[in-house]
């Protein structure tokens, strides 16, 4: 049993955010809890297209496409937790985003500091559009 699930839904929105097409089986963790359970734990979002600032711009305000998703991955049931998380994703403050995006820039060595605010500022505004849209396709995948 996955003991963690709204927080796990909450992946989604983020890759949905940071259009990450590779949420693949090698970086989704389940951790053994000491109830008997598991938590989802994601690793590994570097290929979200945030990390690439000039492609992601090119694209416009679009979901990731979800052709690298793990099997399995979201169980059903959680759209309506992933769609919280993109709710509460839209009401980061453009200031939080900008320390943000300028301490993951620093961390990557990525100079195009302004591009990611900017970026994450459009995309975090349309988190609820971009996470529905994506949730869609990865249902439409069966």
């Amino acid at each position: 049993m996955i003991r963690n699930s709204a927080e796990a839904a909450a992946i989604l929105a983020l890759d949905a955010v940071v259009c990450n097409e590779a949420r693949h089986g090698g970086n989704l963790l389940l951790v053994p809890d000491d109830r008997g359970g598991s938590v989802v734990v994601a690793i590994d979002g570097d290929e979200s297209l945030i990390g690439h600032p000039s492609e992601l711009a090119k694209r416009g305000v679009v979901p990731p496409d979800p052709r690298i998703l793990a099997r399995g991955f979201p169980p059903d049931g959680w759209r309506a937790d992933a769609l919280a998380a993109a709710v509460r994703c839209a009401a980061i403050s453009h200031t939080d985003l900008a320390a943000d995006a300028a301490e993951a820039c620093a961390v990557a060595r990525e100079p195009a500091v302004d591009a990611v605010t900017r970026l994450m500022v459009q995309r975090c505004a349309h988190a609820l559009v971009l996470t529905e849209s994506y949730l869609s396709l990865v249902e439409s995948r069966s």
